[in-house]
């Protein structure tokens, strides 16, 4: 995670250049004019389909909370790699209630490899 510099650089410790249009500004200079002009529909087929224009490259798995599930989908456009997460609440037993999200929640990804430590069991060598 990068530190923004322009977040904490007045001397009375405010957010400066984290307001609602110094984000959007920033945000317009990073994501394609394309993505933040996606309707309702197309946000919603590339929540669920796998097109020409938006192939999903990462269909995350439902992570489930009680009542709701989120789940994230990595898609590429143009060459570079998004993010969009949605949600749904209800029941396997009942419907679901499917949340879209628009499209300033989309976000250019990257892929990291994470070096990880685990504990694991000895194994018995007699």
């Amino acid at each position: 995670m990068s530190l923004d510099p322009l977040r904490f650089n007045n001397k009375k410790g405010e957010k400066n250049g984290n307001s609602g249009k110094a984000r959007k500004e920033r945000r317009e200079m990073s994501i394609p004019e394309r993505l933040l002009k996606l309707t309702e529909d197309e946000i919603e087929d590339i929540c669920f389909d796998d097109s020409e224009e938006f192939p999903i490259v990462d269909n995350g798995e439902w992570i489930d909370d009680g009542k709701y599930s989120y789940k994230s989908k990595v898609f590429k456009f143009e060459g570079r790699f998004f993010k969009i997460s949605f949600n749904r609440s209800g029941s396997y037993f009942s419907d679901y209630h499917y949340s879209y999200p628009d499209a300033n929640d989309i976000y250019e990804v990257e892929k990291k490899t994470i070096a990880k430590e685990v504990w694991e069991a000895v194994k018995d060598q007699s």
